[in-house]
């Protein structure tokens, strides 16, 4: 599971950001490595799901068996990355990952 935090620093975000980054990115280099032997790696990313971690946060989660269904027929289908939410969707297509980013930045 590498959470749409692997796009998207958020405030107070700075280690989960990037070890979700590397996540990611350990799945992309496994995935190379192992095509020969036809093994699929599929990454998983999402924003939040309903647990123990998000209770009495402001961070809406989906239902974990929700998260496992979208997982599981994301692999059914072969996919190398499945993306399951809209705000992780966002967030990968995002051109400037930071939500601590203002026009001052640029």
């Amino acid at each position: 599971m590498a959470y749409s935090a692997s796009w998207f620093v958020f405030p107070g975000g700075s280690a989960q950001g990037p070890s979700k980054a590397a996540v990611r990115s350990m799945s992309d280099e496994l995935r190379r490595e192992l095509a020969g032997q036809r093994t699929l790696v599929t990454s998983v990313h999402l924003g939040a799901a309903d647990t123990a971690t998000t209770n009495g946060s402001h961070v809406p989660g989906m239902a974990p068996a929700d998260v496992a269904h979208a997982a599981l027929d994301g692999i059914e289908a072969d996919a190398l990355e499945v993306v399951i939410d809209e705000f992780t969707v966002m967030a990968k297509a995002s051109p400037r990952r930071s939500s601590s980013w203002s026009e001052n930045d640029a």
